[in-house]
């Protein structure tokens, strides 16, 4: 009995000193050289003029920020502030036919080659554009020079 009792006693401690090893190595550090996991672009519908261009006297806008929250509908929308007698406003855009836009994960606003026009934060210092159907709506005709919005840290 004594001699089973022993053996039980060699075979517990044999274990615990390879659990004890085990749990002591270092995991290896993670591979630098394999391929990333990102998630796919995710489109998002945006309201679009029809295919023919309305007809308006375009008007040149300054200084709009471009806003985003993929939440919200519409997904994006363009902000006027302040600026000598030009009141803050907040627009509804409507884009030109064929645009959309995506998360990557920052929102961007896409032409219909896939091509970025602008990104959530930047700010476009010239838009030709026409107030839409309501107030606060703006058709975005052709968009100037955009100014990028930093980047993320």
């Amino acid at each position: 009995m004594l001699y089973r009792r022993m053996r039980l006693t060699a075979v517990g401690a044999s274990m615990l000193v390879v659990a004890v090893i085990a749990c002591a190595a270092p995991s290896p550090p993670p591979s630098s050289a394999g391929p990333s996991v990102t998630s796919p672009p995710v489109e998002l519908a945006i309201p679009t003029l029809p295919p023919e261009r309305p007809f308006c006297a375009g008007l040149i806008r300054p200084e709009l920020l471009v806003r985003a929250d993929p939440r919200a509908v519409p997904p994006v929308w363009l902000e006027q502030f302040p600026k000598g007698d030009v009141p803050h406003r907040v627009f509804s855009a409507v884009w030109p036919f064929g645009y959309r836009a995506r998360l990557t994960p920052r929102l961007e606003v896409i032409d219909a080659s896939g091509a970025v026009v602008v990104r959530q934060g930047d700010l476009i210092r010239e838009v030709e554009s026409c107030l839409g159907a309501r107030p606060e709506e703006m058709w975005v005709l052709s968009i100037g020079e955009v100014v990028p919005a930093p980047a993320a840290s």
